[in-house]
């Protein structure tokens, strides 16, 4: 977390995150505490919004959606990294909410 720390410390306000989960094995509930902090941090941050790239079976979603409730973290869920980068290049530029 402290590497995530330093990071963010260099953010600015509405800062974007592509967070792409496509290559973990399963959902690991052992890790929602570290999930859960790292969305509480992003926060904290002031992120604008973050795109997660799920791959199409049902595996992270779960946990996703979990932490999404519990902290309120501004998330848009895609399949595919090109269509989730496109967003933020256009959340960034002012073309969506």
């Amino acid at each position: 977390m402290s590497d995530w720390q330093r990071a963010l410390s260099f953010m600015k306000p509405n800062f974007t995150v592509l967070y792409d989960v496509r290559r973990r094995v399963g959902p690991n509930v052992r890790l929602i505490p570290l999930y859960l902090r790292l969305h509480l941090l992003w926060l904290n941050a002031k992120v604008g919004v973050v795109a997660e790239v799920h791959p199409t079976v049902f595996n992270m979603y779960q946990i996703s959606r979990t932490l999404r409730e519990q902290t309120k973290l501004p998330v848009r869920l895609f399949t595919d990294r090109i269509e989730a980068e496109a967003f933020l290049h256009d959340f960034r530029s002012g073309l969506v909410a």
